[in-house]
């Protein structure tokens, strides 16, 4: 008897299979243990089929992850399957949890403070 993908059996042949958890995976058939998810990469669910790739703005840093993390405005992240965030330069910041680019980061002006205007500035 097979196990399934995302399932094994620790007595191969017994035809008893268990889901792997939530984390992790098997790539074969037949497999006594389960493979884990690699940092960048997550398994939601007990029985995973594969293990799903981060997407740009979140960041998995370590194995056996059920989810990715967004990055928070301080950073983004334009790559998929990465295991941290890039920071935004020059002290600047992303308007929302996620960016996928340092395109969204911008200068924001610190709380209770007021910028310069934006618009035509003479040059």
């Amino acid at each position: 008897h097979e196990c399934a993908i995302g399932t094994y059996s620790d007595t191969p042949g017994q035809g008893n299979c268990t889901l792997c958890p939530a984390g992790y995976t098997t790539h074969n058939l037949r497999q006594t243990v389960c493979d884990s998810c690699l940092a960048g990469t997550f398994s939601p669910t007990d029985g995973s089929k594969f293990c799903s790739t981060c997407q740009a703005g979140s960041y998995s840093p370590v194995d056996n992850a059920t989810f990715c993390t967004q990055c928070t405005p301080s950073g983004y992240q334009d790559e998929v399957g990465r295991t941290s965030c890039k920071i935004c330069p020059n002290d600047q910041r992303a308007p929302r949890f996620g960016a996928t680019s340092v395109v969204e980061c911008t200068s924001l002006c610190k709380w209770g403070t007021i910028g310069e205007p934006l618009g035509d500035t003479g040059l």
